[in-house]
């Protein structure tokens, strides 16, 4: 957000709704992985798992985090703060199962 933090670009709804989509990187490494999986349902589960976390991740992020960084309210940034590291140990934790799946 190099935009947002030197003040180029005025917080916005489009443009941390832009932001959110950047996640969806996670799930095109689901994917990929899923190529190297000899087993199809494997790759299936795979891909519902991650796409499932994923899809509550963003829905959380629209809830939270937009209205947080809008400053909405006092509400919306306390809440933000407790989330934002939540959602870190969720990406820590599904970094953690795509490391012990590759050794």
């Amino acid at each position: 957000m190099p935009g947002f933090l030197t003040e180029v670009v005025a917080p916005s709804f489009w443009y941390f709704t832009g932001m959110n989509k950047c996640i969806c990187a996670v799930d095109n490494t689901a994917n990929r992985t899923s190529l190297i999986l000899y087993n199809p349902d494997k790759a299936r589960r795979l891909k519902l798992g991650v796409g499932i976390a994923i899809g509550i991740i963003n829905v959380s992020v629209f809830i939270v985090w937009i209205p947080a960084r809008l400053q909405i309210s006092q509400d919306y940034i306390e809440a933000n703060n407790i989330w934002d590291r939540i959602e870190k140990f969720i990406f820590l934790i599904i970094d953690l199962i795509w490391n012990a799946y590759f050794m």
